[in-house]
This record gives C-alpha cells, structure tokens and sequence, in this order.
C-alpha cells in the first residue's frame, strides 16, 4: 500500500505513527493486515517507533510482525464477554482495541509473532505491547508467540478465545544429538526422550548424520512434526538412516548473545480460552538445554481455561510470577504445570518463584503439579500460593520432582483433610477395618500442623516390624531424630513393652510421610511399639496431634 502522505507526530526523533494513517479501517469487516503492517515496518525502518490504534476492531488475516524497538499501543484491551454475547453490538462499543480474525486465518501461526531470526547478531529487544485484546475468535492457535526476546513490556494485554496457546514463550533451538528410532528415503525419527514436541521447531536447520548407519550426511530439515518426532529433509539420504544412527541438529541462534527470552514484564494480562469445548493451554514456556524463558517478571495475571493447563513451563529458569489467578472450568488440566524433559533430558526447571496465587485445578489434579525434571534442593523452586484442586489443594508432586520447595499459603490457617492409614513395617497378610479414619492439616512457613484419628482392628498373623501410621500430606524434613507429637490410644489388645507407661508419636524423617508410636517409661529406653504389641483381632483408638518442619 502506497500513500503519497503520511503524517507522523515524532517525540525526539522517534515516530508516532497511526494505522489509520496506513488505510486501516477499523470496522472489522475490511482487512487491515498490509496497513498495520506498513505502519510497523515503518516504525521499524526509522529505528524504532510507536504504532498507535483507534478504540476500534480491526480484522487481519495472517501474522502481524513485530521488531525491536517497536511499541504497539492501543487505548485499551478492555473486558471478555461470555460467548452468547460476543458479537452484541455494545460490546463491539465499548472502549477497547480488539484485533481479530476471521476464518481462513493460517494454523500453526500466532495472531502477533515476536520471534527472533535464526540469522540475526541479537535477539529482539525493547519490544513494548499495551491496551490491545487479541481475538483468536476459536480459530487462531496463538495469540502472542515471543521467541528469543529480551528487556521488553507488556501490559493491559487481553488474548480471547486461542486454539492452542493463548501466549507462547519460547527460545530459539540449540544444538540436538540423539539415536534416530527409525528412517525412511528422505525422512529421520528423532529420538523420542531427545526432541521437541513442537511442530516445524527444527524447520530450516540442518541436521548432520554422526555415527551408525548413513553416517556423514548433511541435510536441512524441510519439515518436522513433533507429535511423532518425523523431521522431512530437503533431499533424499544417500544412504537411509535406521535406528543405529545417531545425529547432530544444529541452529543458528544470535550470534553476540544467546537465544534465551529474559528480563521481560508482562502486567495486567489476561488470557480466556474457556469456551466450550477448548483445550488450549493459556500460558505456554517453552526451551531447550542451553536457552530458556529466564529471569522475567509476570504480574496481575489472570487465566481462564476449559480443558487446558492454565500455565505450562518447561524449562523455566529463575522467573516470578505474582498475583497470578488461573481457574479451570473444564475436567482436565492443572492451573501451573512445573515440569522438564520436552525438548531435551537435560532440560530442567530451577529457581522459579510463584507469589500470591490462586490456582485452581478440576478434581483431582490439584493447582499445582510439579512434574519430572526439577532441579535439586539447592536450586529449588518457591510456591507461596493458594491451590484450590477439589481433592488436592497442595501441589501434587510427581516422579522425578521431588525437590519442591512449598514456602507457606495465602490462607494458612485453613484446615484440609487427608486420610490416614495403618500398617506394619512387614506387612505380611496384613488387613485392616476402619471405623474412623480421619486427618486434617494446616501449613504455613515451613510448618505443618495436623491431627489425625482412628479406630482401626488388624487382623495377620505374618505381619512384624514396628507399627505405622502412613499419610502424612506433606514430607517431613530430614531431621535424623524426627519430631515428637501427642499421642493416645484406647481401646482393646495394645500391651506395652516392659516398663513403658505413656505413650507418643513420632513423626519419622524424611519420606516416606510416616508416624511411628513410642512407648516410654522411668529409668528405662524408649521403644516403638511393635504387631508383638498390636495383636491381631484387637480393636484401637489412636489420636495423634502436633507439628513438623517440611521438607525444604
């Protein structure tokens, strides 16, 4: 598009351009893809700008592209309607910049793409995004997709309705080495553990054959899908790899700097992606074994999902997140999904900080999960969060995750419940039959409290160790001694060990989450009661009560 005028405010030389000095409309019927672009290529080729929008709605039809040193500023990203209501005449009114699409719009593409070339000396930087709603309209994958950017800001930011992710970070891929599962004429299957998920991810790269069958070819990968890890060469392999054959992919990240996403602010941003049906995940952060999304801050954050995980960071390192709320409507998905291993298995998760949240998971997912992948006790990541999962408030923490740090809870001393149990430490053959089984616990710092009660008759006959109570909610920190607790007991059966005459309980270090019973007495030892002491057929009433440090 060619104007013969254009007029531009300029603040110390830099310029304020309006789209609608570009031709855009702003009705929502025309498209006004090629004159929000102009005017960002504009901003662009004068070094860095300010693109300005109307309080109106403006259609595009294909990915707006942004640079460094470019502002997007719209007059505000307004509210989300319910979906009966999304094309009411007084919502189009109201005073907001909404972009959005219509069908037809490419898959596979964000509505604003900010992502670094492979080519380029540096990664994007002093990008800036304000007062705008992005529509994805149910059917764009992405709203925002952030590859490779760094020291910029985001604010007063709505996306509406994506397919897959409402925001995408990410970083731009590094070197890859693996065992092929498998080959073909002119295509490679990556190794499963070792590669991205993510589709094209290693698009125009150029992977080089290193051992095994067809060893010492080079090829650029044409096209790759990561739900089967298939990457398409551009021409056929001399020599067809098989599952011997091991690879190098290589990319070409920024030259004078790495490919990770840092020190960026996103405020006031909200994502909906709750219509029914909708399975997209409302924040995605993505990375490999060399970059990552890093030392970023994320505030006044809301997510709204259906089916989806509100949040899913892969190999995050050392971001904050604060006041961010995630509610989950639909009957799968978590609201913060902490996790490793999706590009690479050394990828990792560390030094994360998620402040003054609500995160609410469906059923028994919880709020929370930390999943495989999570660096040790020294690089820990902090939660000081209220998860409101209906069977699982606190984090679930998975295989492979056990090095979770849960600092304290916005409401601390709200009581939630768990569910205890018995046995032995051989239990043998071993039955149980309750009449009252019942826990309850709060946590705040490092400290958690509880109380349990049962009523429980054993029955074995091969059974033997000590007695134990298992269920504790939270892991008990590695105190060698454990922590000493309240205890009572009533009931038929339970004979004490010579001279002991009072009974306690002792929560036991480390996992697992266990309490034994003790029996003391004067002058002599303390010793744990044993199935010698609990005989079979007797029935037992036993209370506990106390306090322990968590595991940190």
């Amino acid at each position: 598009m060619s104007l013969t005028k254009v007029n531009w405010a300029m603040i110390d030389g830099a310029p304020i351009i309006t789209v609608s000095a570009y031709g855009a409309i702003g009705d929502g019927i025309v498209d006004d893809t090629a004159a929000i672009q102009a005017a960002i290529d504009a901003a662009n080729n004068a070094g860095g700008g300010t693109v300005t929008f109307e309080g109106k709605d403006y259609l595009i039809t294909s990915s707006l592209v942004m640079y460094s040193a470019v502002s997007l500023v719209g007059v505000g990203s307004g509210q989300y309607p319910t979906v009966a209501n999304v094309a009411d005449p007084n919502f189009i009114a109201l005073n907001k910049t909404r972009i959005l699409v219509t069908s037809g719009f490419p898959s596979s593409t964000p509505m604003l793409s900010i992502v670094t070339p492979n080519s380029a000396e540096y990664g994007l930087q002093s990008v800036s995004v304000q007062g705008i709603m992005f529509d994805c309209a149910n059917i764009a994958n992405y709203g925002i997709k952030a590859v490779t950017v760094k020291n910029s800001f985001f604010k007063d930011i709505l996306v509406f309705r994506p397919t897959v992710y409402g925001i995408w970070e990410d970083c731009l891929p590094s070197s890859v080495v693996g065992t092929a599962q498998a080959g073909a004429s002119s295509t490679i299957t990556l190794q499963a553990t070792n590669s991205s998920t993510t589709d094209s991810w290693y698009n125009g790269l150029t992977i080089a054959t290193t051992g095994g069958t067809g060893s010492g070819q080079t090829r650029t990968i044409s096209n790759y899908v990561g739900s089967t890890q298939v990457a398409t060469v551009s021409s056929a392999w001399s020599v067809t790899p098989d599952a011997t054959t091991t690879y190098l992919i290589t990319g070409v990240q920024p030259a004078k700097t790495n490919a990770a996403s840092q020190f960026n602010t996103w405020d006031q941003i909200t994502v909906w992606a709750a219509d029914n049906p909708s399975t997209a995940t409302g924040w995605y952060f993505n990375g490999d074994n060399i970059s990552d999304v890093n030392q970023c801050i994320y505030d006044n954050i809301k997510i709204v999902v259906r089916d989806g995980d509100g949040v899913t960071m892969q190999n995050g390192d050392a971001n904050v997140f604060k006041s961010i709320n995630t509610f989950n409507f639909g009957a799968t998905g978590v609201g913060f999904r902490l996790k490793g291993n999706d590009k690479n298995t050394a990828q990792f998760a560390r030094h994360n900080t998620i402040v003054w949240c609500q995160l609410t998971g469906p059923g028994s997912n919880g709020g929370l999960i930390a999943e495989g992948g999570l660096e040790s006790a020294s690089s820990a990541n902090v939660a000081l969060c209220y998860s409101t999962g209906n069977t699982a408030p606190l984090p679930v923490i998975q295989s492979g995750a056990s090095f979770w740090l849960n600092v304290d809870r916005m409401f601390p001393y709200t009581w939630y419940t768990f569910t205890p149990t018995v046995s032995f430490e051989t239990p043998g053959d071993l039955s149980v039959a309750y009449t009252v089984q019942n826990g309850r616990y709060w946590k705040v710092g490092g400290v958690v409290n509880f109380q349990l009660s049962l009523s429980f008759t054993p029955t074995h006959t091969t059974a033997s160790g000590d007695f134990l109570i298992l269920g504790l909610p939270i892991q008990p920190n590695n105190l060698t001694t454990g922590y000493q607790v309240t205890a009572t007991n009533s009931g038929s059966g339970l004979t004490y060990p010579a001279g002991r005459t009072t009974l306690t309980g002792r929560v036991m270090p480390g996992s697992p989450n266990t309490i034994k019973l003790v029996a003391s007495g004067s002058n002599v030892g303390i010793t744990f009661i044993t199935s010698s002491e609990m005989a079979t057929g007797g029935t037992y009433i036993v209370q506990i009560g106390g306090s322990y440090e968590a595991f940190n």
